[in-house]
């Protein structure tokens, strides 16, 4: 049952959150895989539909020798949830992909949380949000093997 807005109009106070977080350059770092959540049911917002996924944690040195971690959220198919099937253009194949799953038998093994800590290169890139501000956000791309 969708809510109205009585459900959060209140007084608030003004104030940062989120944490200071180190800006980190553009490039490929050597990360590994910190944490990997439960499943995350979300019931979306009026843009996006309900999703299931999940995050996993790197952990990496910034370009300042600082250990900082970063979340990536892989958002898991109706596919695979529903009849186990990975289509090579979803997310969760895509990022098992670049931790170096041969992704071509007939059946590969998805069990996100022995991947705690694999290793793989992470590709970092800074975009300015949607609508320009100064703000730069991390963006997590695909992992990439270690060659």
């Amino acid at each position: 049952m969708p809510k109205s807005w009585n459900d959060y109009a209140k007084k608030a106070t003004t104030a940062e959150t989120g944490g200071d977080f180190p800006d980190i350059d553009d490039g490929l770092y050597n990360a590994i895989i910190q944490d990997v959540s439960d499943m995350i049911e979300d019931e979306g917002n009026g843009r996006f539909g309900p999703s299931t996924k999940f995050y996993v944690t790197w952990e990496f040195e910034n370009q300042d020798g600082e250990t900082v971690s970063r979340r990536q959220y892989i958002k898991v198919a109706d596919g695979f949830l529903d009849h186990h099937n990975i289509h090579p253009k979803s997310a969760l194949h895509k990022f098992m992909s670049g931790l170096g799953f041969d992704m071509t038998p007939p059946e590969v093994e998805v069990d996100p949380p022995s991947w705690q800590g694999m290793e793989a290169k992470i590709l970092i890139e800074n975009k300015a949000p949607e609508g320009g501000g100064e703000v730069r956000r991390n963006r997590l791309l695909v992992p990439v093997p270690y060659s």
